[in-house]
């Protein structure tokens, strides 16, 4: 039963690391530095990308022409209604912008990179680790140290 519970957290755990919202601290608005933050994330086929935005914004997914120049007219698709979770289901490049005019041009556009899997781990193997030898600071001390020990002592 314990290992149950146990399982069952981690998924739950994995489901919630799985949906990446976006710009988590300011949401899909002009004042949000949307590319850093997406910058900053790795995508993956199979996450999910979360949009919250307000009345007066929408996403569309453009191509990287219309990203570009901010055109909203040749649309992929368009999210509206203020929450827009979009399932990432294919690797590549993908461009959203907000439609409403002139927020585009203030920023409201954000270009991911969905990859296919998680980068792979390094397949380096460490050298076991020892300890370094004895500098010559630590050689010229204790030379130092051996001498005084050997001087007589005159009071």
């Amino acid at each position: 039963m314990e290992n149950l519970k146990s399982l069952l957290i981690s998924l739950a755990t994995l489901a919630i690391v799985m949906e990446l919202a976006l710009a988590t601290d300011g949401g899909w608005d002009a004042l949000t530095a949307l590319q850093a933050w997406a910058s900053s994330k790795s995508f993956i086929v199979g996450e999910k990308l979360v949009f919250s935005y307000g009345p007066t914004h929408d996403v569309l997914q453009v191509s990287k022409k219309d990203y570009e120049s901010c055109n909203p007219n040749n649309a992929i698709t368009v999210y509206a209604g203020g929450l827009s979770t979009i399932q990432l289901t294919t690797p590549g490049k993908k461009y959203y912008i907000c439609g409403t005019t002139g927020h585009c041009a203030l920023g409201m556009k954000v270009a991911i990179d969905v990859l296919t899997s998680a980068a792979p781990t390094p397949s380096w193997t460490h050298e076991p680790w020892s300890p370094p030898g004895p500098t010559y600071a630590q050689w010229s001390l204790s030379m130092c140290l051996l001498m005084l020990h050997s001087l007589p002592l005159r009071l």
